[in-house]
């Protein structure tokens, strides 16, 4: 089965593979760099993006330096450990967002501070359970129960957020 993708289908799997892709090398020590977070990662030859990623996977270690999507300072501000409650919301000032619960927490139901084109990677740092529900303004394949360092990938439209995949780890 062929599966056509529209350009901006097309420009948005992008930008999530280059934010995860930023957020990996981040976490693996190395400096990133956002050029310019108000523009997209614009794609014009399948072949040039393949020589850019290559060259990048190549490349001795040091700084990466990445130009677009909304990554609200990846690797420069990555966002302190957020505890959640029962019933709360996420408040996500940065990508990456690592979260902890000092109980278990059945249900959070909504994200603050996403707005449109965003990409927000949660991961549960604690050892409680933390429960997102498929209800309000998350969008989810299912409610997600996050167990220590499981996580959910987000995009958010500036209504709601949207689940890209998420991980049991």
């Amino acid at each position: 089965m062929k599966i056509k993708l529209t350009q901006a289908q097309i420009q948005a799997i992008v930008n999530v593979c280059v934010t995860i892709t930023v957020i990996l090398l981040s976490l693996a020590g190395y400096t990133t760099t956002i050029l310019d977070p108000a523009k997209d990662v614009i794609i014009e030859r399948m072949d040039a993006l393949s020589e850019q990623v290559e060259a990048a996977i190549i490349s001795p270690p040091g700084p990466i330096i990445a130009g677009g999507s909304h990554w609200k300072g990846i690797g420069a501000n990555i966002q302190a450990t957020q505890t959640v409650t029962d019933d709360g919301s996420i408040d996500a000032t940065g990508t990456y967002v690592p979260l902890t619960a000092i109980a278990n927490v059945s249900s959070i139901y909504t994200v603050t501070n996403c707005a449109a084109g965003d990409i927000l990677y949660l991961i549960n740092t604690g050892s409680n359970t933390i429960g997102i529900s498929d209800t309000g303004t998350m969008k989810l394949s299912g409610g997600i129960t996050l167990g220590q360092y499981d996580t959910l990938l987000l995009w958010c439209d500036g209504t709601n957020a949207i689940e890209v995949s998420h991980t049991d780890n």
